[in-house]
């Protein structure tokens, strides 16, 4: 699992009692292999299970409510000026939640070639701040060019 990302099968038959012309390393090298790979299970699922504990402890879904105000991450996005544009844009209101990983979220007409489902990597909870207006949205790139 460790060498190849799935369980290989061993299919030797290992008898007792070893005739001639035979050699009895091969049945030891066997034994080898077998307790090796049951030994590679065990810390693989060890491993495994330390993994979700900790990824546990700290994980805490997105859960968000149709009408809730999300920002949108402009990670995937294609815009004019890269450099210069925000990380995040929005706020937008959750139509529906898709799923257990996905939003539908209400774009306006600038962001209408968008398809209107994100994952819940992409989109976070809007907080806004006292006192300081919103920016404008910014364009997307052309298709062209």
């Amino acid at each position: 699992m460790a060498l190849y990302g799935y369980n290989p099968e061993l299919r030797f038959d290992i008898e007792d009692n070893i005739n001639q012309g035979e050699v009895p390393a091969a049945r030891d090298r066997i034994l080898h292999l077998k307790e090796l790979r049951d030994r590679l299970k065990e810390e693989l699922l060890k491993s495994q299970e330390r993994q979700a504990k900790y990824y546990n402890q700290r994980h805490q879904p997105k859960l968000f409510k149709r009408g809730n105000l999300v920002k949108l991450s402009t990670r995937n996005l294609r815009l004019k000026d890269r450099k210069l544009q925000p990380r995040w844009i929005g706020p937008f209101r959750v139509l529906q939640r898709i799923g257990s990983q996905a939003y539908r979220i209400a774009l306006p007409e600038k962001y209408a070639r968008l398809h209107n489902v994100f994952p819940i990597q992409a989109i976070e909870e809007f907080k806004p701040r006292d006192n300081q207006p919103l920016m404008p949205l910014p364009d997307l790139e052309d298709d062209e060019e």
